[in-house]
């Protein structure tokens, strides 16, 4: 089966590679980032990687490009947006996933140690979605939480207004009894 590869980051390799190996909706998902950006590779062209840092995506076949013999590949200038896209994706995911998680921690327990909360939800993060947890994932993560958060507040700040995401798993906090 044909195949295109692109470049991410060891986390995000990691995620996409799991998120494919589910198959159904999720390698559909996949496809739908990737396809906008496919063109015919050239005569001239002469792939040049380290299979390693890459994600190699088995390519379905599109009614509108023939994928056959590995006739198609991302160009140079797609490249960058495609990782924007993806890039994110994972963090909307992550970002829900945290928001939900820590508000429900804090309404059935009476928990105040946010930091721990917060190293606690990483870690089931990591577990749920299969991502190898290390130091580095851990501070990469908690960073980008942290800057969310700050982000939003500004947002809130400015319009006035809450833009929360909610995610349709969470649990609603406002019908939660306690006993």
């Amino acid at each position: 089966m044909p195949t295109v590869s692109i470049k991410l980051r060891p986390h995000l390799k990691e995620y996409y590679c799991n998120l494919v190996n589910t198959g159904g909706s999720a390698y559909d998902l996949v496809c739908s980032f990737i396809r906008p950006f496919l063109a015919y590779t050239p005569k001239d062209y002469i792939p040049v990687m380290d299979a390693s840092e890459y994600f190699e995506f088995e390519l379905p076949a599109f009614e509108e490009i023939n994928v056959r013999n590995n006739t198609v590949y991302i160009p140079e200038g797609n490249i960058i947006p495609l990782k924007r896209i993806m890039k994110k994706h994972f963090n909307n995911i992550f970002f829900t996933y945290m928001d939900d998680k820590i508000r429900y921690i804090e309404k059935i327990t009476d928990q105040r140690g946010r930091k721990a909360k917060i190293k606690n939800t990483i870690l089931q993060f990591t577990l749920d979605f299969n991502l190898s947890y290390n130091s580095d994932l851990y501070d990469l993560l908690k960073k980008a939480y942290y800057r969310e958060k700050i982000e939003r507040e500004k947002l809130k700040e400015i319009s006035g207004t809450n833009n929360h995401k909610m995610s349709l798993y969470c649990p609603s906090t406002s019908n939660l009894t306690f006993l």
